[in-house]
Order: structure tokens, then C-alpha cells, then sequence
């Protein structure tokens, strides 16, 4: 649906703690908003919404296209933005009960003076982007991004909870996969993470004001771009998130028929996960900005995290490469057996989170009460700190 930007206020306007707020540098990309009631409730009613949507804040992200259609009056290629915007309002494909962090897209508005649109999501229901500060309920921002955590290394998480994130995100590709779409631009600044509120009974481990660092919120989606249309050219912005031979890194690559590929997406998640596993940036781990992550890390993974861990994040930084040797199978094919053994691989990692559980039944065979187990997360002061101080 079109939605008027004028129903929108953003959160940074009314809440009283502004330095909670990360310090933008050029225009923002992302923030949560609140819809005026009278709007939100017309809104439900036109998308057909068969349940009572409580009022809740919404996700703003502002999705950018090349300036020369702006400048042209040529309207931007609309054809991947409406098969995402139809992924993202259809019903989770995995597994029902198992995490899916994907937002629903409820409508957008034009911005053209500035070559983009807003796109407006609703979060997860157990995703409380907002929480309200205990004596005066001002509502308070409660979201921070990957990139946010791993720039605190001394705030590292568990093994176990970096085993929860990693099972949740590929989880949550692989649902938007389902749908059959591709993301494109899997970065860390495109997956955010709220705090526990209350004592919700998913929440394992996690106490009140933590960061969930267990259930990943992906957005963040690129769409508009498209290697066939004016003005897109290869190798314009080298990013270490996308395998070497992407045809957005290599104006030359022998994948160009291939761009948009779910097989990109997968390396991009291995490179993600490289980097939770290391817990840290992945800059860090290569001597110049545009030289490809070497693979020899896995070893130095394996010794961090696991063999399963480091074969879950080898099966896909290797799937590009078995599309380039020509596997046998179609490129689906192969993402789907790359995805099949990247799930299992990460779901036998996660038995070392069912800790709280194995607790219980200790206490229960023993006869005594279970005692509080300190935390994984990191805490939400901390993280709004480090917000500030960038």
C-alpha cells in the first residue's frame, strides 16, 4: 500500500534519551517510526489483515536507486522490488516454530527528490524494537546492528549463543530463499538485534535488558538493483561481503548470467558467520580492503568454534565455487544441498544451547532448585554506550 510519510513520526523525535541513538554520518538508512493510530488501523484494513493488529512502531528503511532516473524522469526497474514486497508479506516457509527474522512490508512512499523510497515494515511480534523507560514510559530506540556488537570485542557472546545467531540467520536467508527471493546486500549493518523485555518464555538464558543476540532481525534488502538496466555497471563498489567473482565486484566475472544468484547470498552468509565465529569485523581479516577473505581462516574458526561450525560456513563459501567448476545439478541444486547440510551442520551446534534445559532436569533428578544462569549477551547499557561514543 502507499503510505503517507506525513502519518510517519520518527522515534529519534520523541524519545528522551537521543544519545541512545547511533551518530549518522550522511542520510539515514533506517529508524523506527510511529504510525498515527487513525492511519495504522486503515492500513490493516486495507491489506486485509485478518487479526486485530495491536498499535505497535514500525521499521523504516529507505531502499536508494540510481540518481539518473531521478534526473531522467525515467522511473527506476520495478521488478525485483515487487517480488520482494510479495516475499516479504507471504508466511514464513521453514519450519513452523523455529525463528524467522524477517519484517512484513505493509507499504511504501515515493522520495524521488532524493532517489529513493521509504519502505514501511512491521517487526516480528517477539521483537520489541521499543522499550519505555521504567518511571516516566518514554518509549526508548531498543535496536542495535551486528556491526554495532562486533565493534565491542571485549563484549563477545557465549559459544552457545553465537551457535543460536548463526542457526537463526542462516534460518531466517534460507526462509527468504523459500519464498524465492534473494537478499543481495547480507552485510552486517543489515541485521539488528533488540533487547529481552519481560520474562518471554522463548528467551533462553536472556534476562531483562540484554541484547537477544539469539534471534536476528534480517532487512536491509537491495531492491533495485539490476545488471540489465541502464546505468548499472559491475565493480563499481568492491565489497568484501560478496564473493570475488560477483558480477557487482568483477566487471569481468564468468557469472555475470548468474547475478542476483542465491549463491551469492550464501557466500555473503558464510562471510557473516565468518565473522560472528571470530567475533570480529571483517575488515580485519584481510590486509587490504579489496582482497578476498582467504580461506585458510577456517582453520583458525575450527579451533574457535568447532569442526560443525567451520564445515557449516565452508559448505558455503564454497558453493560459488562448485557452480564455477560445474557441479553436477542445476545452480538450485546446488543451493539446495548447500543449505540442507549448512542447516544440520548448525542445528547439531545449537544441542550446546539447550544447557537451561538440561539444567532443569539435573534439578529435577537431584531434588534441588535450579540456579540463575549468568548470561551470553551483552548488556543494553554498554551497547548504548558504544553507540554514543561513535
Amino acid at each position: 500500500q502507499v503510505i503517507d510519510p506525513k502519518t510517519l513520526t520518527p522515534l529519534r523525535l520523541i524519545q528522551v534519551e537521543p544519545m541512545t541513538e547511533p551518530v549518522e554520518h550522511g542520510e539515514r538508512v533506517r529508524e523506527i517510526v510511529i504510525m498515527k493510530r487513525d492511519a495504522f488501523a486503515e492500513l490493516m484494513r486495507k491489506i486485509g489483515s485478518t487479526s486485530a493488529q495491536a498499535h505497535a512502531p514500525l521499521l523504516l528503511e529507505y531502499a536508494y536507486f540510481d540518481d539518473i532516473y531521478t534526473k531522467t524522469g525515467i522511473p527506476p526497474p520495478m521488478n525485483r522490488f515487487e517480488k520482494i514486497s510479495a516475499a516479504l508479506q507471504a508466511e514464513p516457509q521453514r519450519a513452523p516454530g523455529s525463528w524467522t527474522g524477517l519484517p512484513r512490508m505493509l507499504g511504501y512512499f515515493e522520495d524521488l527528490d532524493s532517489s529513493r523510497f521509504g519502505l514501511v515494515y512491521q517487526f516480528p511480534r517477539t521483537f520489541h524494537a521499543v522499550t519505555f523507560e521504567h518511571l516516566t514510559q518514554h518509549p526508548l530506540n531498543n535496536m542495535c546492528t551486528l556491526a554495532d556488537l562486533l565493534a565491542r570485542p571485549d563484549f563477545e557472546p557465549r559459544l552457545e549463543a553465537k551457535f543460536r545467531l548463526a542457526a537463526n540467520l542462516a534460518n531466517t536467508l534460507f526462509d527468504l530463499h523459500d519464498r524465492g527471493v534473494t537478499h543481495c546486500a547480507l552485510v552486517t549493518e543489515n541485521i539488528s538485534f533488540c533487547n529481552a523485555v519481560g520474562t518471554d518464555p522463548e528467551v533462553s538464558g536472556i534476562t531483562q535488558g540484554e541484547v537477544d543476540i539469539r534471534r536476528p532481525l534480517l532487512s536491509g534488502f537491495d531492491l533495485f538493483w539490476d545488471p540489465h538496466a541502464p546505468g548499472e555497471e559491475a565493480g563499481e563498489e568492491y565489497s568484501l561481503y560478496r564473493h570475488p567473482l560477483d558480477p557487482r565486484n568483477s566487471a569481468a566475472s564468468p557469472l555475470a548470467e548468474k547475478a542476483g544468484s542465491k549463491i551469492f547470498d550464501l557466500y555473503s552468509l558464510a562471510m557473516v558467520l565468518l565473522s560472528v565465529g571470530l567475533w570480529t569485523k571483517l575488515e580485519n581479516l584481510v590486509t587490504h580492503p579489496q582482497s578476498p577473505v582467504s580461506e585458510a581462516l577456517l582453520d583458525q574458526l575450527a579451533i574457535r568454534c568447532g569442526t560443525l561450525y567451520m564445515k557449516a560456513v565452508q559448505t558455503c563459501w564454497r558453493a560459488v565455487d562448485q557452480e564455477l567448476m560445474g557441479a553436477a545439478g542445476s545452480t538450485e541444486e546446488i543451493v539446495r544441498k548447500a543449505q540442507a547440510r549448512a542447516s544440520r551442520y548448525l542445528e547439531a551446534c545449537c544441542i550446546l544451547d539447550g544447557v537451561n534445559a538440561l539444567e532443569e532436569r539435573l534439578g529435577a533428578e537431584l531434588g534441588e532448585e535450579r540456579m540463575p544462569v549468568e548470561s551470553e549477551s551483552v548488556p543494553a547499557a554498554d551497547v548504548r554506550s558504544s553507540k554514543a561514543a561513535s
